[in-house]
């Protein structure tokens, strides 16, 4: 058998209906019938990343420090990261042509615009031990002194959403094959039972366009021709703050009390809409979160 012919995709001859089934085009079919998928994992890729990253840095001084960074940046790669990553709805583990990993070349599922941190904390210098306060009487002390503060903000633009179809292409050995997509959705009341807008036209039957459709289902026999990551899921932002106080015993031995807020604004973020154009129901629908909602612990020590 020429070894070229295991570079051909799984095509039939003529009409789609008339197509032998896909296990029996398959190169190895004649030599070992019973095997189906074979799966294998490899390093092969083409990767690009760009970007501007920004940095502020106030160094400790008067018990006070942050750093702030930004990072503007794009990655394209036609790298699946084998399985992604979950609460990302991307373009899925498998090409959507076995015989084509370069068609999936386009946004990494890990690609985010605009990226943002935040983290500093704060020694309030008043009390034992610190600039101002030093010589306090116990009961000053006790009220005013030892505390300290910190914070952590995040927040970063949405991971890409991959537009995807029921295969239609009778050569999609792994599934995950992507829709058509005929123009841009029309982002109009935007919410989390319609993140992709209102209004918007899917086509539903195989090859066939109407109207103003932004996607639709592939003609029969065919992959889609919509790109990975052409939608944007909802962004992310979080909150972490902590507050802590010293009670001093004596100069060397004190209770250290520190109170933790995770999500302290209790916000929200919404996790992958529905992106299969032939669910309808589901299509642009938020069913998750990601993260969890204000969680608060305590904790005290005593040093000696």
């Amino acid at each position: 058998m020429d070894p070229r012919e295991f570079n051909q995709p799984l095509r039939g001859v003529g009409p789609v209906a008339n197509w032998a089934p896909i296990q029996t085009r398959r190169p190895l079919y004649q030599f070992a019938p019973l095997i189906t998928n074979i799966s294998g994992t490899d390093s092969s890729s083409i990767m690009s990343y760009n970007g501007l990253q920004v940095s502020a840095r106030k160094r400790y001084s008067l018990g006070l420090e942050f750093l702030a960074s930004y990072t503007l940046s794009r990655t394209l790669t036609d790298n699946l990261g084998y399985y992604g990553s979950s609460g990302v709805n991307a373009e899925g583990a498998y090409w959507q042509n076995a015989y084509d990993r370069h068609s999936e070349f386009g946004r990494a599922f890990f690609d985010a615009l605009h990226n943002f941190s935040l983290g500093g904390s704060w020694q309030v210098p008043f009390g034992i031990n610190q600039k101002y306060g030093s010589n306090a009487n116990r009961a000053v002390d006790l009220i005013f002194g030892g505390w300290r503060a910190g914070y952590i903000v995040s927040a970063h633009s949405g991971f890409p959403v991959t537009i995807r179809s029921r295969d239609v292409s009778s050569q999609a050995v792994r599934g995950g094959t992507r829709a058509d997509r005929f123009g841009s959705l029309n982002y109009t009341n935007q919410g989390i039972n319609n993140w992709f807008g209102t209004g918007n036209n899917l086509c539903l039957d195989p090859g066939v366009t109407a109207g103003n459709c932004a996607y639709g289902v592939p003609a029969l026999g065919t992959f889609g021709n919509s790109a990975k990551g052409t939608e944007q899921a909802p962004a992310y932002k979080n909150f972490d703050a902590n507050v802590g106080k010293q009670f001093h015993v004596t100069e060397r031995q004190y209770f250290d009390f520190r109170a933790e807020f995770f999500n302290i604004l209790n916000h929200t973020n919404f996790g992958a809409p529905g992106r299969t154009v032939s669910s309808p129901a589901t299509f642009g629908v938020i069913s998750g979160a990601i993260g969890s909602p204000r969680n608060v612990q305590f904790a005290l020590k005593y040093i000696f």
